[in-house]
């Protein structure tokens, strides 16, 4: 496939083959298009962006398991399905009240599910 963007992996979002994954803050969608590379069933990227989701669906809209969501992580958030990971690499967590969102994330997250932030730096 390609080199993914830095970022959580499945060293720390836990076995992904079959798993339906949330990215908040996903940019560009190079980071979850990046985890299709583990068997991932459906990845969802959000970002409030509508620039970055333009960018994330041109770029990987051919990759059948993903979506683009344009949209505010707290107001979105209930919208998801259950999920058995959510991820946020610099995106949405940096951004948005963690009093609001986290709860929201742990509401969606399926019994042992993993909710990963990560930051890094150039």
């Amino acid at each position: 496939m390609f080199r993914p963007a830095p970022g959580p992996g499945s060293e720390l979002l836990g076995l992904l083959a079959g798993a339906i994954l949330a990215e908040f803050g996903c940019g560009h969608g190079a980071q979850l298009a990046g985890l299709i590379n583990h068997g991932i069933a459906r990845g969802i990227g959000i970002d409030v962006s509508p620039i970055r989701i333009h960018q994330a669906a041109t770029g990987f809209g051919a990759l059948d398991t993903l979506e683009w969501w344009l949209g505010d992580a707290v107001s979105v958030t209930p919208h998801l399905p259950k999920l058995d990971a959510a991820c946020s690499n610099y995106g949405a967590l940096w951004f948005s009240s963690p009093h609001l969102l986290v709860p929201r994330v742990a509401e969606r997250l399926k019994p042992g599910g993993r909710l990963v932030l990560s930051r890094y730096s150039h």
